[in-house]
C-alpha cells in the first residue's frame, strides 16, 4: 500500500495506527473480494471513485454523485455515530450537515487502496454560525467497492461534531437513515 499525500509506502501496522481498530480487524479478516484484480490501473480507479466522492459529492453537494456512487445494497457503519450512517459515513445525511455547518469542507490528506478497499483520512473544515466560530475535524474511512461503486463503508472519528449536537439534526422522517 502506499498513501496518495506522500506516496511511501504504509505498512499494515501503520494502517492500522492511523485507521483504528475497526481498518485493523478489516485487513486481519484476509484477503480482498477477488472481483476486483489489485493492478496499478484499477486501484487509481478505485482512488478516484473516492475522490469523486469526497471532492464533487460532498464539496460540491452533488447528492445524485452520492447516489450513483453507491451500491443500492450498500452497508455501512459508523464507529460511535448514534444514528445510521449515510453517504461517506457520516453521521448525518449531506444536506443537514451542509445547513449546520455552510460551506464545510472535506480535504483528503491521505487516500491508500489495497484489493477492493479504500482507505482515507480526511480533515473536515467549516464555519459553525450557531456558535460563531469554525468547526474542524478528522475522520477516517475505509470504502470496499465493486463494479466502481461503494458496496460498504466504515467510518470513525465523527466525535467532534457529536460534541457540538450536530447529531441532534438527524430525524426518523429523514430517508438517508436507515430505520
Amino acid at each position: 500500500m502506499r498513501t496518495e499525500h506522500s506516496g511511501r509506502p504504509l505498512s499494515r501496522r501503520a494502517a492500522l495506527e492511523v485507521g483504528g481498530a475497526g481498518l485493523g480487524l478489516l485487513l486481519a479478516a484476509g484477503p480482498p473480494c477477488p472481483a476486483t484484480a489489485a493492478n496499478p490501473s484499477s486501484l487509481d480507479r478505485q482512488k478516484e471513485i473516492v475522490r469523486r466522492l469526497f471532492d464533487d459529492g460532498i464539496n460540491l453537494g452533488d447528492a445524485t454523485l452520492l447516489a450513483a456512487l453507491y451500491a443500492p445494497t450498500g452497508a455501512g457503519s459508523d464507529a460511535g455515530a448514534s444514528s445510521a450512517p449515510a453517504p461517506a459515513g457520516m453521521p448525518i445525511p449531506l444536506r443537514d450537515l451542509r445547513r449546520a455547518i455552510p460551506g464545510i469542507v472535506a480535504t483528503i490528506d491521505d487516500l491508500v487502496a489495497e484489493g477492493d478497499l479504500v482507505a482515507a483520512r480526511i480533515s473536515w473544515r467549516g464555519p459553525h454560525p450557531p456558535q460563531g466560530t469554525h468547526l474542524a475535524g478528522q475522520t477516517m474511512h475505509l470504502f470496499q467497492l465493486d463494479h466502481e461503486r461503494v458496496i460498504a463503508q466504515w467510518a470513525a472519528g465523527w466525535d467532534w461534531l457529536e460534541k457540538r449536537g450536530i447529531h441532534t439534526l438527524c430525524t426518523p422522517a429523514n430517508p438517508l437513515l436507515e430505520p
